[in-house]
């Protein structure tokens, strides 16, 4: 029987491959070929493989966390609670438990509907936001538990389609402005450290 053209490199033998030129070689193994693909991610360098054609750009996206905005100041945030000390920056104040408990009198949380007032006789950690600049007779303020505020600050945000495209939400829920990467990350930290979180 005579040899079979054409056919894939595993039908061919030992004898029909040596006698192959490289680019004859490198043609019978076909379109559908692997190809190794390596990115420094946070945490060190990760190998991707896929097909040619393959939407390993697809997939590397997926793996990175997402971005946190940038935006010029729009809002004032006071914390109140364990640890609020710690979390202080530009944009970002601590505020006194009495004060704290008469601004949240009838509000509660927009997650867990759970009254602010008692979360901050209880020491549960609470976020209020002012538009930047309404001073601090807190008129109008909004509040929130840290865990909450946080939790819903570190979703991603959505496309038409629903689907996410790599940045953090970044606005204030009720009052729609926008809080600075640098509030941002400090409600995140100062949610993650509620001594609450995770108890209920």
């Amino acid at each position: 029987a005579g040899r079979r053209e054409g056919g894939s490199m595993s039908s061919r033998s030992m004898d029909d491959m040596m006698r192959m030129s490289f680019d004859e070689l490198r043609g019978s193994m076909g379109p559908t070929n692997t190809v190794g693909h390596s990115v420094v991610l946070a945490g060190g360098t990760h190998s991707f493989r896929g097909t040619m054609g393959g939407s390993i750009a697809g997939s590397m996206h997926s793996a990175l966390p997402p971005a946190i905005p940038d935006h010029a100041q729009q809002l004032d945030v006071l914390l109140t609670g364990p640890g609020a000390e710690r979390h202080c920056t530009h944009g970002v104040a601590v505020l006194d438990a009495k004060r704290a408990e008469a601004a949240c009198q009838g509000k509660n949380d927009f997650i867990l509907f759970e009254p602010l007032d008692i979360a901050i006789r209880e020491k549960k950690c609470v976020v209020l936001v002012t538009p930047m600049g309404a001073g601090r007779s807190l008129k109008g303020a909004q509040a929130y538990l840290a865990d909450s505020l946080a939790q819903w600050l570190g979703e991603q945000k959505v496309d038409g389609a629903g689907r996410p495209y790599g940045e953090t939400k970044d606005e204030d829920p009720t009052l729609r402005l926008h809080f600075t990467r640098g509030q941002i990350k400090a409600i995140m930290a100062f949610g993650s450290a509620s001594p609450t979180k995770g108890q209920r």
